[in-house]
């Protein structure tokens, strides 16, 4: 494999959990990177998307066994303690975690980053929701999606349908619609000094109101 070829890492949030404090900072501000672009362009989220490494986990809804998280790597000769390959998605060589591990990347080797939770059965029957989907690489966001969807429904057969919620003023809306299939299902107001109770985390802050749309796929 050259230098230059991608791959995709799949890793168990399982798994995750018992990994080095480090590698989890590593990640922590890896998402957080992809999330500065939105939050500088628009101006509307005062707080970063994960707090700390003790809530990472947490902010990003990593709270079942089922939760995974994949990311594309630029360069899969950077630092890859304890991932092995396994086969491929899509039109990329695929890596697995199996074993809590050291492993950590430069912030400049990852492309994008792609999670999925599971959501209350009550509410939302057999659905998992995207989370910490982020992409720094042109094109990125969308071929991590497109490659890894089939690992993600051979893991989770039980899984009907994909949700995903995303603040409206951010443009993302005709994103999901267009380039991954979702369809608009709600949207709300949400005020910012109304937070407490909605979802979202506890440190999480807002510049001005702003609408929440409500998205899901088909599986």
């Amino acid at each position: 494999m050259t230098d230059s070829q991608r791959g995709i890492i799949s890793i168990p949030i399982e798994i995750l959990q018992q990994c080095p404090e480090e590698t989890i900072r590593n990640l922590m501000n890896i998402v957080n990177k992809g999330y500065d672009k939105q939050v500088v362009k628009y101006n509307i989220v005062q707080t970063p998307r994960i707090h700390s490494v003790s809530t990472f986990f947490s902010d990003l809804g990593f709270d079942k066994p089922q939760c995974y998280l994949y990311l594309m790597v630029q360069n899969m000769d950077d630092n890859t303690s304890g991932i092995i390959a396994t086969g491929t998605v899509g039109s990329y060589p695929l890596y697995e975690v199996r074993h809590p591990a050291d492993f950590r990347f430069d912030e400049e080797n990852i492309l994008s980053t792609l999670g999925y939770r599971p959501l209350p059965q009550e509410k939302y029957p057999d659905s998992f929701e995207v989370t910490g989907f982020t992409s720094v690489g042109r094109g990125c966001g969308l071929q991590t999606f497109d490659s890894t969807l089939s690992h993600f429904k051979d893991r989770h057969t039980d899984c009907k349908k994909l949700i995903v919620k995303v603040i409206v003023e951010h443009e993302l809306v005709t994103y999901y619609e267009k380039k991954l299939g979702f369809v608009e299902f709600d949207r709300i107001l949400q005020k910012k000094d109304e937070l407490k109770g909605t979802g979202f985390e506890d440190t999480f802050v807002a510049s001005q109101d702003f609408h929440v749309s409500s998205m899901e796929r088909v599986l």
